[in-house]
């Protein structure tokens, strides 16, 4: 039962950790890269797209209620893009979390066949 709740705990923290704590490390940095990936691609994007908007912060003192607005408008573009990756996201990491109890489940019932043999 420990290795159970220790595996979703840490799928839970980051898609991929409770597969690499299974010993399923090809899966588990797969998983955990795409995650990454997902998680990180937005706000790069952002970033990318909002800078050649913003002003020269040298000339221009850049007032925080401009940069929601602004960061608003480019997320409004794109914003079914963003909603795909988000879910995308969330499908991936419920799908870690649900391997990792799988895997840890039938890791146990080994555990336990092997103590009866015994």
């Amino acid at each position: 039962m420990k290795r159970i709740v220790i595996s979703i705990l840490l799928s839970f923290l980051g898609p991929g950790l409770g597969q690499i704590y299974n010993k399923e490390y090809k899966k588990g940095t797969i998983l955990l890269v795409i995650a990454s990936s997902l998680f990180l691609l937005p706000m790069i994007w952002l970033v990318i797209a909002l800078g050649p908007m913003l002003p020269d912060p040298r000339t221009e003192v850049i007032h925080p209620d401009k940069i929601q607005a602004l960061a608003k408008e480019v997320i409004g573009k794109d914003r079914h893009l963003l909603n795909l990756i988000s879910f995308t996201f969330l499908g991936i990491w419920a799908y870690a979390i649900t391997q990792a109890y799988f895997k840890s489940k039938e890791l146990n019932e080994k555990i336990k066949k092997e103590e009866i043999k015994e």
